[in-house]
């Protein structure tokens, strides 16, 4: 894409803040911004794409989308503020909330680092591998290990009582671990 849109004529821009979504005749056309160079504006000839990454780190917007008994992780960067979806929704914009859900579901873990603090490692490749099978608190499995990330977080929201966290644990063999 980035060798595609500038050969068909996109202006693409980096570091910059939108400030405003310009709306004229039902539509975007265009939009106001701050970069480092001060202020300015971009019309555009067919439309806008705000490519800001969602909103998973704008817990009052994600709250209302988000099963309760799912901790908030995530493994977007700290700048997938909401600040796009706030923009689109100055022009009238909304969130569809008749998907069947609300955002890509991945299963993390939380693995400790040297300085004390966390970081999250996406469960996406080794769960599909054999010698493992996931379990929830109980101790039961909920579903075949090798299913899409989605649909694995999905199963063991499915599985987990309303009352508790959704978390899983992945049981493998030592040969599992090699591999």
């Amino acid at each position: 894409m980035l060798k595609s849109a500038p050969d068909a004529g996109v202006d693409l821009r980096t570091s910059v803040d939108v400030t405003r979504l310009i709306k004229s005749e039902g539509r975007v056309q265009g939009v106001e911004y701050a970069d480092a160079a001060g202020e300015g504006r971009i019309d555009a000839r067919l439309g806008v794409v705000l490519a800001t990454g969602g909103a998973p780190h704008d817990p009052d917007r994600i709250a209302p989308l988000s099963p309760q008994r799912m901790p908030p992780k995530t493994l977007a960067t700290e700048h997938s503020t909401g600040a796009g979806a706030a923009l689109a929704e100055t022009v009238g914009a909304a969130f569809d909330r008749s998907l069947a859900s609300p955002s890509a579901y991945c299963p993390v873990s939380e693995v400790p680092k040297p300085d004390g603090t966390y970081s999250l490692f996406p469960h996406i490749i080794e769960r599909g591998k054999p010698g493992n099978v996931g379990v929830l608190k109980n101790g039961r499995r909920f579903c075949n290990e090798g299913n899409g990330y989605h649909d694995y977080v999905t199963a063991m929201l499915d599985a987990t009582p309303d009352n508790q966290t959704a978390e899983s644990w992945l049981v493998c063999t030592r040969a599992f671990q090699r591999m």
